[in-house]
């Protein structure tokens, strides 16, 4: 009796065991076939109307030229024979043949103003003023102005090699004031080299550009003014042309240089008094800025002097170089571009060790235009036409 009670009783809790298990997937199948059910019966229809009205609205081998709008004597949807006695073709999902075309377009009214499209162009450039001569002289007299005697570079030559690189890239009328005013200024045209940076190669030595093209370079006028110039290979980027500038200096045995850039103009400065020049006061106050740029190179190779590498005028307007110590920290870095590179350059060899103090030589400044005569800056009588 016990035993047989017992057994109900384990078969009852199985049954419920299993019951409370099958639940669940009764009733996900359920609603699946519910899904299936409903998509069937009410989504199918809707769906084949569109899919039928696309088909009515789009261009292809349905529409052609016949009557009923057939090829072929084919229906477009829902004919009954072609002429080949088959059975029409009724279109996706055999649509009934009495579908509505839906939201045809329609033709715009006539009475509709419409805005005819009228095309507008860019207002014609002002012409630019033609480059003028800046220089009637050099250009008329065929030899370099007179430089005033007391700007006259020393003669003999200094014991140090001085040379001057100035980098040019465009603009010849600013380079052109540039290089007069440090000749005038008293720095031998023999020791100031332009550095040619057009990315031209050959075609201002072979006369090939004129004076209009921004890359021009007169080649004849620098050599009546006794200035040397130097060509790149290619366009060179800032940090890759002052590379150049190291190059040759290694190449010529030049253990100092001083470059500057081609927008300056440069004054020696007169309006001195006794003991106003730099490290210098047992001679006549007055100095060009070429005998004051000397006076420091020789200051800062003197006895007891750090080692330096950079001494600045006017920023790097002007400035002198210490080449060995450029190449000590690996010289410029050419991944790095334009005015981030000088950054870079001086901040390495700060933390390297090396010194580079600033001061004044002269008057420089940073300009970006030009005298209409850069005669006046040789200021001799007659020579120039003022603005």
């Amino acid at each position: 009796m016990r035993s047989s009670c017992g057994e109900e009783i384990v078969t009852l809790t199985m049954m419920r065991t299993v019951s409370n298990r099958a639940l669940p997937l009764v009733a996900r199948y359920v609603s699946v076939l519910l899904a299936a059910f409903l998509v069937y019966y009410i989504v199918r229809d809707p769906l084949n109307i569109a899919v039928s009205n696309i088909s009515l609205l789009t261009k292809g081998s349905l529409y052609t030229a016949g009557s009923g709008g057939d090829r072929d004597g084919i229906s477009i949807i829902g004919g009954k024979e072609g002429s080949n006695g088959a059975e029409a073709y009724k279109g996706p999902a055999d649509a009934e043949p009495a579908i509505q075309e839906k939201n045809v377009q329609k033709p715009m009214k006539e009475e509709v103003d419409v805005v005819k499209y009228v095309k507008k162009y860019k207002p014609e450039p002002i012409p630019s003023t033609p480059i003028g001569d800046h220089f009637p002289w050099l250009t008329h007299s065929n030899s370099p102005p007179p430089v005033r005697e007391n700007n006259l570079p020393p003669n003999p030559h200094v014991e140090e090699a001085t040379p001057l690189f100035i980098g040019f890239t465009r603009n010849w009328p600013l380079l052109l004031q540039c290089v007069s005013s440090y000749i005038a200024a008293g720095w031998p045209p023999g020791d100031i080299y332009v550095v040619e940076n057009t990315g031209t190669f050959h075609a201002n030595q072979h006369n090939e550009l004129e004076l209009q093209n921004p890359f021009f370079l007169n080649y004849t006028a620098l050599g009546i003014l006794g200035v040397h110039v130097l060509e790149t290979p290619t366009l060179l980027s800032f940090a890759q042309l002052q590379n150049f500038f190291l190059h040759t200096a290694l190449e010529r045995g030049w253990p100092f240089f001083w470059w500057s850039h081609m927008d300056v103009l440069v004054l020696s400065d007169e309006e001195v008094k006794k003991n106003d020049r730099d490290h210098d006061w047992d001679h006549d106050p007055y100095a060009t800025i070429y005998e004051r740029c000397v006076g420091l190179l020789r200051y800062l190779n003197g006895p007891d002097m750090p080692p330096w590498a950079t001494h600045f005028f006017e920023y790097d307007h002007l400035a002198l170089v210490n080449r060995d110590a450029y190449l000590d920290v690996g010289a410029w870095d050419t991944h790095i571009p334009y005015y981030a590179s000088d950054c870079d350059m001086y901040l390495r060899l700060h933390w390297e060790g090396y010194w580079q103090p600033q001061s004044e030589a002269g008057l420089v400044f940073d300009v970006s235009a030009v005298l209409d005569d850069i005669m006046a800056l040789f200021r001799v009588p007659g020579g120039a036409r003022y603005v």
